[in-house]
């Protein structure tokens, strides 16, 4: 199997997000994330406010479109603990959203 996907720079990561939906009021906090985060972990943390797909469009693993519900901004992701994740520091987040 051949990989096809060509590497991104952090504002062509950024503005994939952009592309698809994320609203990034801060675009240099965004990018600083990345870079320290990288896109597939930040990924993880986008994926709740993906938009769901209709039942008969979901297949196999598939159930959430690429595209991000709108109204959704970097401080909803970023409340799920991102800044937290690259410290290593795998107890605060979740403290952090209890308070």
């Amino acid at each position: 199997m051949e990989y096809n996907k060509p590497h991104l720079t952090f504002e062509q990561q950024l503005t994939k997000l952009t592309e698809r939906g994320l609203e990034c009021p801060n675009p240099k906090r965004t990018l600083q994330m990345l870079s320290s985060v990288g896109y597939y972990r930040l990924a993880a943390y986008v994926y709740p406010f993906r938009i769901l797909l209709p039942h008969e469009e979901q297949m196999g693993r598939r159930f959430r479109d690429d595209r991000i519900r709108p109204g959704t901004s970097w401080d909803h992701v970023e409340a799920l603990g991102p800044s937290t994740a690259h410290s290593g520091c795998c107890v605060s987040t979740p403290l952090r959203l209890l308070k």
